[in-house]
Formats: C-alpha cells, structure tokens, sequence
C-alpha cells in the first residue's frame, strides 16, 4: 500500500512578531502584531490584539496610547521592509516597542501565512478561532461574513441581473501564491470586498481578516492591468442592537478599520443592513 502524505505549500513566506513591553526593562513583552512577507516581496502588517482588548488588558487610557503608538510602528514596519529583506534588522520608531527575531514556514499564500503567523505569535484565542471557522466550514455552516454576501448578492441581482456576473470574479495578484484570488465585486471601475462580525467575540479574528481583504483590494489597484478600478471598498456588516459594552468594543473595531482603511486609500462603508449595503453598491457600480 502506497503511503500518501499532504503536499508541502509551495509559497514560501517569513515574519517577524512586533511586540510591546508595557513596564520597560521588566522583560514581560506582548506580542501585538507581525509583518509577513512573502517569496514574491509583498508584505503585509497586520495588528493582532484590538483596541478594545488593549484598553481591557492595560486600562482605558494606557490601552489607547499603546493602541495608536502600535498604528506608527505597524506603518513603519510595513514601509521598511517593503524595500528591504525581512532579515534586515528593524528598530520600531518608538520605546517600548521590539522586533522579534526572524521566522519562516510555508504556506499557500501571504494571507494564509498571516494566519499561520498569527496562530504562532499570538495568543491561543486566535488558534482557537481559527479552528472553529475551518470547523464550521467544514460541516458547511454558513459563518457571518457569506451571510452577509449573500444578502447583499441576491438584493442587488434582483434588481440588476446584468451585475451578477461581476460578483465573485477571480483574478492572480503577487502573494496570492499564484491562485486567484476571489473578489465580492469587480468589474472596471469599482471593486469590493465583503465582511462582517457577528458580535464582539469575534473581533479578533475579524480584524486579521479584514485587514487582509483591504491588502487585497490595494494590490489590486497597484499591480493588476486588466482591472483598475477607481473606487476599492470594504463593505463590513456590524451588529445593529448592543448592549453597552459590546457597543464600545465594536466602535472601537471600527475606529481601527478606519484607520487601516485610510492608511491603504481604502473606502469603508458599514452598516448592518443588507438593503442599505445593496443600494450603496449599486450607487457605486452605476
């Protein structure tokens, strides 16, 4: 009998962890972010602890200012080693922060690298979410962000049939490991990428994501010639009724996807509506 073994991942990626040290010289450092760069030189930054579970972890204040001096270094991260290899030594432009040492494995494609970077640099809330939207996709439980599509799909084609073949086109991009990648929307002026979070447990994870559809949608307009759209937009679902507490935890989350959003010459637009979203879209697309 012929063993078979899973095939390797061909795509080759390295990362560095960027972490914080709250006491100086204490030596207790936490890791908030990394920045991924793969075999084909494109990188991404990507914050891995939300505002809000800083300001619960270190107070509302201290929590805050770690959480915008982490917007700086993420940044500057980012821009260094676009032009420099991931082994060239880095400080953060800030005390307090760190550059961890170099790591590297292998997987399908930059996005799916930040995961696995994610997974081995974080904390095991990331692993454990992780693992439960591949459970969940694997019993082929629909999770909130196809949920959101859907609506938003079937809203829109009701009343516009000639745009459902621009939902879901696929095109190749660099860190895509050469397969392509799936786009909500796209068609030659206007692309969009879909998300949403179901309540504030799942931020953490949504965050990751969403900062990975927003690095989509930029090197979508910067290396692709077929499509260059003029408007890129992530189009994010937030919960309409919260309690309190969940209600500042998601507005903190959208502040910060303003900022990546901003920080890319990304648009957002939320809303928990699917109709509202719909009608946006089909302004956009007209």
């Amino acid at each position: 009998m012929k063993e078979q073994f899973p095939q390797i991942p061909k795509y080759e990626f390295a990362w560095r962890s960027l972490q914080v040290e709250p006491v100086q010289n204490s030596g207790e450092r936490f890791t908030l972010g990394v920045v991924v760069k793969g075999m084909d030189q494109k990188v991404m930054a990507v914050k891995l602890i939300p505002t809000h579970k800083l300001k619960i972890i270190f107070g509302e204040k201290f929590g805050g200012r770690i959480a915008g001096a982490l917007n700086l270094c993420m940044d500057a991260s980012e821009k260094f080693y676009a032009f420099n290899s991931l082994a060239s030594p880095w400080e953060p432009p800030l005390d307090g922060f760190f550059s961890s040492t170099m790591s590297v494995s292998r997987a399908n494609s930059l996005d799916e690298g930040v995961f696995r970077a994610a997974m081995h640099s974080s904390s095991f809330a990331v692993a454990d979410e992780y693992e439960r939207i591949n459970k969940a996709v694997s019993i082929k439980v629909k999770t909130a962000p196809e949920i959101w599509r859907h609506c938003i799909v079937e809203e829109v084609v009701r009343r516009r049939k000639d745009l459902k073949g621009m939902f879901e086109r696929e095109v190749s991009i660099k860190g895509s490991g050469g397969m392509p990648i799936k786009f909500g929307f796209l068609s030659e002026n206007y692309a969009a990428q879909f998300d949403a979070i179901s309540n504030s447990q799942s931020i953490q994870t949504s965050l990751i994501r969403a900062q990975s559809k927003l690095w989509q949608l930029d090197c979508l307009r910067d290396h692709i010639t077929l499509f260059k759209p003029q408007t890129c937009e992530l189009i994010f679902q937030v919960p309409g009724n919260t309690i309190e507490l969940e209600s500042a935890a998601i507005s903190d989350f959208v502040e910060e996807l303003k900022y990546e959003a901003g920080r890319r010459d990304i648009h957002l637009f939320t809303s928990s509506s699917p109709l509202d979203a719909a009608n946006h879209l089909l302004l956009k697309a007209a």
